[in-house]
């Protein structure tokens, strides 16, 4: 019996996208597939929702982590069973990576086509646009109280096509040197403290910002989330600490929780990426909805269990 179509849909602006073309006319499979170039979120979106209406079985996302995350929010959305595939070609891929997907397009489409899926958590954020995440929350200084603008849709590092996902850290790096911490109240089940940090991550992955390690410890699917917040202890000791994270070295300085909720007030607005779209806040919370989508996982997935 021959095998269901998988449908590629290829987000045309991404930074691989040439290379995840050429990889589908090269890969061998007996499952046939077909690629469907989107040049917008719109298209994407559509393209999902004939997906669903034809009875599709599974879909493949080729694009970036933002790309990804906003095809999973719409199967979500849908009440779908749609299962989601994920061929990276953008420069952090974190959830990706997180997931065991290989990063080259030829492993990660063997992947899409073959392997089985599973579910895995989402977190539903209250106080911030979009509303669900898959990978990470994450938070960082926005001074406008000394007299810079704090804008919502920031501009990816210059640096990005020649350092690649090292632009990611460098840029923060960079950015903690002349930035000011911001005040938050966490609350949690188990805590309620306030504190003065430089930057803060709720995550359901295990990297951000293109393969930095935040937390270790997290599972895709155990129901609960990690909370990293990086604590102000001065410039210095806040470059360092962002240097051993984004290093992969230990740093001892980083407060890590993990919990079902948390609840998030800071003193001024600060920048949030929700998988990398950007708002801005002075308040937010973040739960975990268990199991919320069935996606394609490689062998070393960041899966409870495995």
């Amino acid at each position: 019996m021959t095998s269901p179509e998988l449908v590629i849909l290829l987000n045309e602006h991404a930074g691989s996208a040439a290379q995840v073309e050429a990889a589908l006319d090269r890969a061998p499979s007996e499952r046939p597939r077909r690629l469907v170039a989107c040049d917008s979120p719109d298209a994407m979106r559509d393209a999902i929702e004939r997906e669903v209406a034809r009875g599709a079985s599974r879909v493949a996302i080729a694009g970036g982590d933002g790309t990804v995350s906003r095809a999973a929010r719409v199967i979500l959305a849908l009440g779908s069973p749609l299962e989601l595939a994920i061929i990276p070609a953008g420069t952090g891929n974190d959830l990706a990576r997180s997931l065991g997907v290989p990063l080259e397009p030829a492993g990660a489409l063997e992947l899409a086509l073959e392997a089985e899926a599973t579910p895995i958590d989402a977190l539903e954020i209250e106080g911030v646009t979009p509303s669900i995440a898959f990978n990470a929350v994450t938070a960082r200084v926005c001074r406008e109280d000394a007299g810079e603008a704090c804008d919502p849709a920031p501009e990816e590092p210059e640096s990005k096509e020649w350092l690649g996902r090292a632009a990611y850290w460098v840029a923060t790096i960079t950015e903690l040197a002349s930035s000011e911490p911001f005040r938050v109240r966490v609350r949690t089940a188990t805590i309620d403290t306030e504190l003065e940090a430089y930057g803060l991550a709720i995550c359901n992955g295990r990297t951000a910002g293109g393969g930095t390690i935040i937390a270790p410890d997290a599972k895709l699917d155990d129901g609960r989330l990690e909370l990293a917040l990086f604590p102000n202890q001065g410039v210095g000791a806040a470059l360092l600490t962002a240097f051993s994270v984004a290093t992969g070295a230990e740093a001892g300085d980083v407060v890590r929780l993990r919990e079902e909720r948390v609840a998030l007030e800071c003193g001024s607005p600060v920048l949030i990426s929700v998988d990398g779209e950007v708002s801005r806040a002075d308040r937010l919370a973040a739960r975990v909805r268990p199991r919320a989508i069935r996606v394609v996982a490689g062998p070393n997935a960041a899966l409870a269990g495995a």
